[in-house]
């Protein structure tokens, strides 16, 4: 007989629904979105930038407007200060264009001074000259035979209206060169001797000479000839005919040992002062003053010191004194002004002055 278990069956099932439903479903992972902007946002944001843009460009035109105009400006106070400086007045009332009549003269002393005739006349001087002048070359009546002038140096003195013409003066430096023969004695050899005997020899002998030369210039149609023949005069310098006049002070009497305690100071501040020793005076002056340090004081004599009050200064002091050169020997005298602080064993320069004064400022 057969059994039939159908129990274990139920059971197996029962396990196997419990299984299913203890069984987890994972989640699915959600893949990551990018976060999207608005476009009003976007809108906004390049609104901003392009306003921003503007006003810088707008700020940079304006910018650029204003430094075009401050150099325009410049540009023209310099062309009227030029234009001024340019067109001048000269003795006599009349208005001269100095530098077109400067640029003139001065190409005219080039072609009239640079002369050679070393080698025969100067053919190509001559016509130069005469595109300048308003009168024919030979009236010039020069003689320029075997001769060398260079130009140096020139400069404007004066220019002043006389007659119509501009008289054009210039202060004129140049070098002139002549060939002169003289006899002199030269070794010459006769069969195995040498002897002594004259022959005449060409030298070439220079010379500076400083001068003022007038142009007479005349000025037609904005253009300027040499109108007549040019002239030298003796150079002239702006001297005025003054006298020293005598310093007004009240003098100090010293006592016999203040005046050997002055005197003793002046002979050794001298003497480093002289010599430029800047180590001693900073310890004699309050501000230190070098010479070259080439020369020493001969010595001073009472009777070129005079003592003076002063009102901020112990003493002041005129004192001549005489230097030598330690190479040459030349002497040449100065005179100073010290205003002295006495100090407890000798006296310190305040203040040093190349002249006579009682002026202690």
């Amino acid at each position: 007989m057969g059994i039939l278990l159908k129990e274990p069956e139920r059971k197996d099932k029962k396990r196997l629904s419990k299984k299913k439903r203890i069984v987890k479903k994972e989640k699915a992972k959600k893949s990551p979105q990018a976060k999207e902007v608005s476009a009003k946002k976007a809108r906004r944001v390049v609104s901003v930038f392009f306003l921003l843009l503007l006003a810088f460009s707008i700020l940079a035109v304006l910018h650029s407007n204003i430094l075009v105009t401050q150099v325009q400006g410049v540009y023209q106070d310099v062309k009227e200060i030029k234009q001024k400086q340019k067109i001048s007045k000269v003795q006599g009332g009349s208005s001269v264009d100095l530098m077109s009549l400067q640029d003139y003269t001065k190409q005219f002393l080039q072609v009239y001074y640079n002369v050679n005739t070393m080698n025969g006349e100067d053919k190509e001087r001559n016509e130069n000259l005469s595109s300048f002048l308003s009168f024919e070359t030979k009236d010039l009546e020069e003689k320029l035979e075997k001769i060398t002038r260079q130009l140096l140096s020139f400069e404007m003195v004066e220019v002043k209206e006389v007659d119509g013409l501009c008289l054009t003066t210039y202060r004129v430096n140049c070098e002139v060169s002549t060939q002169k023969e003289t006899e002199k004695l030269v070794m010459v050899k006769e069969g195995n001797k040498t002897v002594k005997k004259p022959q005449r020899v060409k030298e070439l002998i220079k010379s500076e000479r400083v001068e003022e030369i007038v142009l007479p210039v005349k000025i037609s149609s904005g253009g300027y000839t040499i109108y007549s023949l040019p002239y030298t005069k003796a150079v002239s310098f702006a001297k005025a005919n003054v006298k020293q006049t005598a310093l007004k002070f009240d003098s100090v009497e010293l006592s016999a040992k203040q005046k050997e305690k002055l005197m003793q100071f002046l002979g050794v501040f001298f003497t480093k002062y002289a010599s430029a020793s800047k180590e001693e005076l900073t310890f004699m002056m309050k501000h230190v003053e070098l010479t070259a340090g080439n020369e020493v004081p001969q010595a001073i004599s009472e009777d070129n010191v005079q003592v003076f009050e002063t009102k901020q200064a112990t003493l002041g002091v005129l004192v001549s004194v005489v230097f030598q050169n330690n190479n040459t020997g030349e002497t040449h005298k100065e005179h100073f002004t010290l205003f002295l602080n006495e100090t407890k064993n000798s006296f310190e320069v305040q203040n040093l002055k190349h002249y006579f004064s009682v002026n202690e400022n």
